[in-house]
């Protein structure tokens, strides 16, 4: 897992906020002779999160089951605000 803070060319805005630089946090996944890359835009404590608490929890789960360790990791998130983490 890595993440990456990017500079934008100039302030970016969305009409509610304005912001010079994004952080794209990068998780690669390997399991069963596999690999996957996933990706979000993010805070860094995002991928501190996904590092200490969220990547132990998914290990040892079925690959062709994706909706179980999603279940996991809500479950192991649930007073941390889920709603905002990993809507349904």
């Amino acid at each position: 897992m890595r993440a990456y803070r990017i500079p934008t060319d100039r302030p970016e805005s969305d009409g509610t906020f304005e912001w010079g630089a994004t952080t794209l946090i990068v998780v690669h996944a390997t399991g069963g002779g596999e690999w996957g890359l996933g990706y979000t835009y993010a805070d860094l404590s995002t991928a501190t999160l996904i590092d200490r608490t969220l990547a132990a929890i998914v290990r040892g789960h079925d690959l062709l089951s994706p909706q179980a360790a999603w279940v996991a990791m809500v479950q192991a998130i649930r007073n941390l605000g889920r709603p905002g983490i990993a809507s349904m």
